[in-house]
């Protein structure tokens, strides 16, 4: 004989079945309606809030509780092990699952997650009913991660009318990403401009508020050998004055390149360093203007004038040389526009011109309709940035790199 007793405010396992009743129950049994309870023979499941958790490696389990303990171990002389203790070093509980809109798990645990750009994807996995569930970022919000699910891949032509699908998050050679997602991002003016709804309603976009710079990735941010950026781009100011794009400008090295609105609010750009420009998917001509200044000014053909810039628009950016940094949307944090940017990404290198139009596709996360069947697996390590970090004031614990390991919502 075995079960569960369940109150109104708890659960309670079976694990000592007590004999069969009789008629002259002890006291320590309690009748429930007809039911002979003996308290004793019962165990508190009340931290199991319904999640099957299974640990890994140094990883114990108890309820929802998660410890992580890390193994000490001394030597003699000789170099012989004499003794080995195991200590805890983190624990976290997780109290919570979310589907957001279909599209994003959030996890919750009794500890903030610490703010970090560089947690690593890789060490996530999900399937549902043992297919796999692919995922395209890991953001943390509000001390909670998040997990959004990948992009859909968006079918386009190739040069030989072939139809070829590209899936922006799949290409390589992309060493920055910034979505906004978390309304951080790193390089400065972080706490400039606001957020807002991001392209297609993913997560959140960045907008620009007059007198205000609103994204520049210095030197020291700045990832090593960028050759291209991509970023989408809405209702920018194109108006005299008005910058667009600069790079490199301090050094005086002959590496700068600056786009910007010239006097008859038309997109306009200089610099030896500008290699390709493509708008929504195609590419625009860089046609060398003459004029009696010392750099070569370029014409952008066909021109791109304030009209071109209502609603969301995909711009992408080739250089010769890689770029020392990159500011969007302004020029050392003036000439700035109140547009707004959203899914910058990075690569070391040019990409092809279909790569491009896809993704100049207005990008779409895949969805799931609920989180039946639900497999969650974190494993610390498995990527090249960093394990989630907690952040807690407890007593003896201290924020410790480490592994939830599965998570099976049912």
């Amino acid at each position: 004989m075995s079960g569960l007793l369940l109150s109104s405010d708890n659960i309670y396992g079976l694990v000592n079945p007590p004999p069969d009743p009789v008629d002259d129950l002890p006291e320590l049994h309690q009748t429930i309606g007809s039911a002979a309870v003996r308290w004793d023979y019962f165990i508190d499941l009340s931290n199991n809030i319904g999640d099957h958790l299974v640990g890994g490696d140094n990883v114990t389990i108890t309820g929802n509780v998660i410890s992580v303990a890390i193994s000490n171990s001394s030597s003699d002389s000789s170099g012989n092990n004499t003794s080995s203790t195991n200590t805890v070093v983190s624990r976290a509980q997780l109290t919570n699952v979310d589907l957001c809109n279909n599209r994003m798990i959030e996890l919750t645990f009794d500890s903030s997650l610490n703010y970090l750009e560089t947690y690593d994807l890789d060490n996530f996995s999900v399937s549902q009913n043992n297919e796999a569930v692919n995922l395209g970022e890991i953001f943390i919000k509000d001390g909670r991660a998040n997990l959004s699910l990948d992009y859909s891949s968006n079918a386009v032509l190739d040069a030989s009318n072939n139809t070829q699908l590209i899936n922006p998050n799949n290409l390589s050679g992309q060493v920055y990403f910034e979505t906004f997602n978390d309304t951080k991002h790193i390089g400065n003016f972080q706490t400039k401009g606001t957020f807002e709804a991001g392209i297609n309603n993913i997560g959140y976009s960045k907008k620009g508020v007059s007198g205000e710079g609103l994204f520049n990735l210095t030197t020291s941010d700045m990832p090593t050998g960028v050759k291209a950026v991509s970023f989408w781009i809405k209702d920018y100011e194109c108006a005299e004055q008005n910058w667009f794009m600069v790079s490199d400008i301090v050094r005086l090295n002959g590496l700068a390149v600056e786009i910007f609105v010239d006097s008859t609010n038309t997109l306009a750009a200089y610099g030896e360093n500008l290699k390709k420009l493509f708008f929504d998917g195609t590419e625009r001509t860089l046609a060398p203007r003459n004029s009696n200044l010392p750099f070569t000014l370029v014409d952008i053909t066909p021109s791109l004038i304030p009209s071109s810039f209502n609603g969301w628009h995909h711009v992408y950016i080739e250089f010769q040389s890689a770029a020392a940094d990159i500011e969007l949307l302004s020029r050392n944090g003036l000439n700035n526009s109140v547009g707004s940017l959203d899914e910058i990404r990075m690569y070391n290198r040019g990409l092809t011109s279909t790569e491009i139009k896809g993704l100049a596709v207005t990008p779409y996360l895949t969805t799931i309709s609920d989180l039946s069947g639900i497999l969650i697996k974190y494993t610390r390590d498995l990527g090249d940035k960093d394990s989630i970090l907690f952040t807690t004031t407890a007593p003896n614990i201290i924020q410790k790199k480490y592994c939830l390991t599965y998570v099976v919502l049912i």
